[in-house]
């Protein structure tokens, strides 16, 4: 951006950026993987994550319908 005007940079890096607001709650569940458990080998991550946005692109309008939930599974052994 070397090449553009001073005055034009501050606004073209500020429509280039996108803003984005957002909060994330995750639970995990581990059942295997401890010292007294029967298959303390195997390492079982099983994971529910929500991500809600309340501004998308800087902008809150249908913010929410970016939204997401994700159901995760991880085996280690």
């Amino acid at each position: 951006m070397d090449h553009m005007p001073p005055n034009l940079t501050g606004r073209v890096v500020s429509l280039l950026k996108p803003d984005s607001q957002f909060y994330s709650a995750e639970l995990v569940y581990v059942p295997f993987g401890k010292s007294n458990s029967h298959s303390y080998l195997m390492n079982l991550r099983t994971s529910l994550q929500y991500i809600g946005y309340s501004q998308a692109n800087a902008t809150s309008a249908n913010a929410q319908s970016n939204n997401t939930f994700i159901v995760n599974g991880w085996l280690a052994f």
